[in-house]
């Protein structure tokens, strides 16, 4: 019982809290489903790591998938489930084109521009952090998504 209520505020304090979360956490949280696969990756590959502090809704779940091209990690993607709605980080560590919408440009608080791509319940955007020199896309899936709370994710990573 204690456990269950151990898991339940670590939950709490991660989703519900305007605390920074990092990947420590997550992977304390969820250590075969986040913990697991960031066992693969160096130091420095999870500070690299795409961790939103916000979330545009309660999370049930979290996982983490490492994708590797030619034997080099390219892509490390952090999924959060919630009841209705699906939301992914993705950290792009290889060379790609960014998918530019030059009519849905948002300006990200950090003064990098994300370009935004809606189709259908799927939200995309996708940003360069000149800083860390990776690329980001997160990636909402749900009815109805508010622009101005998933911008608020974005801007958290």
């Amino acid at each position: 019982m204690k456990s269950i209520i151990g898991v339940g505020l670590s939950l709490l304090l991660i989703t519900g809290c305007g605390k920074n979360v990092t990947l420590e956490d997550l992977t304390g949280s969820y250590p075969d489903d986040v913990g697991q696969p960031m066992e693969e990756l160096t130091s420095e590959q999870q500070e690299l790591v795409g961790v939103p502090d916000k979330l545009p809704f309660e999370e049930k779940s979290v996982e983490a998938h490492v994708s590797k091209e030619n034997e080099q990690l390219s892509e490390i993607e952090l999924i959060y489930h919630g009841e209705k709605t699906t939301l992914s980080t993705i950290t792009v560590l290889r060379d790609m084109e960014i998918h530019v919408n030059p009519d849905r440009q948002i300006n990200m608080d950090s003064g990098a521009v994300a370009s935004v791509m809606t189709e259908g319940e799927t939200t995309r955007i996708e940003w360069y952090n000149s800083t860390r020199d990776v690329i980001y896309q997160l990636v909402y899936e749900g009815k109805d998504p508010d622009l101005a709370q998933v911008m608020e994710t974005v801007n958290s990573i």
